[in-house]
């Protein structure tokens, strides 16, 4: 029958061993490798992608090494413990510390305290006006992180509008009547123009307005 009827009889699929993870010690990865290993999670960040164990696995091993092979052979076992010996570690994913280290507001944060300190020593009251703002996604992801500026994510496009919430206060409380909250026109980028702005001004005078 079979040999009558070749094309009704299927062959029976072979079943095939997964090839295992080979066992990589920690130990026996040299600095040049866990250089590149570096490199290539920065180079993740500046595409903004999310590092994560399987993330990372996906990159090492299909960017060639040096001798052709992967850059990384180990699983996720050994690559949690490679990340901790170089430094890394599992941290939720901000991109106040990119902020907070620009040149120009490193430098408008010094003059700022310059300022506030000797008007301070003078005995004057303080009346402080906060700014910031949130997204409908903001969601705080974790991500591997060594504490530089390296691996900081900024936002994208596509974590959609941006809510300002602004309030005014001082010793004694907030201020009455200094609170907004609004949605901005815009996703990225500064938002401090067109009607943005004027909603931003009508706030800047409100805490003036309520002063003795």
């Amino acid at each position: 029958y079979w040999k009558n009827n070749p094309e009704e009889v299927a062959t029976p699929q072979k079943k095939r061993k997964q090839k295992p993870t080979p066992r990589v010690s920690v130990e026996a990865i040299d600095d040049f490798d866990r250089g590149v290993i570096c490199r290539a999670i920065y180079e993740m960040y500046d595409r903004n992608e999310h590092v994560t164990l399987d993330t990372l696995l996906d990159v090492l091993r299909v960017n060639p090494g040096p001798n052709t092979a992967s850059i990384f052979e180990g699983g996720r076992t050994t690559l949690y413990k490679l990340l901790h010996d170089i430094g890394f570690s599992w941290q939720k994913t901000s991109g106040r510390k990119v902020l907070m280290e620009d040149v120009n507001v490193a430098a408008k944060r010094k003059a700022f305290l310059r300022e506030y300190r000797k008007l301070a020593a003078e005995n004057n009251n303080f009346v402080f006006l906060v700014e910031t703002w949130i997204f409908p996604k903001d969601i705080v992801p974790k991500s591997w992180k060594d504490g530089t500026k390296k691996t900081c994510k900024r936002r994208s496009p596509g974590d959609g509008k941006r809510f300002i919430v602004l309030h005014a206060g001082g010793g004694e409380g907030f201020m009455e009547g200094a609170s907004l909250l609004f949605a901005s026109g815009k996703s990225n980028g500064d938002y401090h123009g067109g009607d943005e702005r004027r909603q931003l001004r009508d706030v800047d005078e409100r805490p003036t307005a309520s002063l003795p």
